[in-house]
């Protein structure tokens, strides 16, 4: 596969992740009650458990986003 290839892969990669993290990040801003109840089916947490359990996995994201990012400009 020729870099052009790569570029364009990874690239299209980029906007689709950037998407949804957008689309997560309206819901979490706007919908969060009723992400929470929605959740809340599933599993038992609080709402102070719940605040926790998005926070750590927005912070995941972004420390994954960061080293991929690295890897990609190495």
């Amino acid at each position: 596969m020729s870099i052009e290839i790569w570029l364009q892969l990874l690239g299209w990669s980029t906007l689709v992740n950037w998407g949804i993290l957008l689309v997560w990040f309206a819901f979490f801003a706007l919908a969060r009650d009723w992400m929470r109840r929605l959740h809340g089916r599933w599993f038992h947490l609080s709402a102070e458990q719940f605040k926790e359990t998005l926070m750590n996995s927005s912070r995941l994201s972004g420390f994954c986003g960061v080293h991929m990012q690295g890897a990609v400009r190495s």
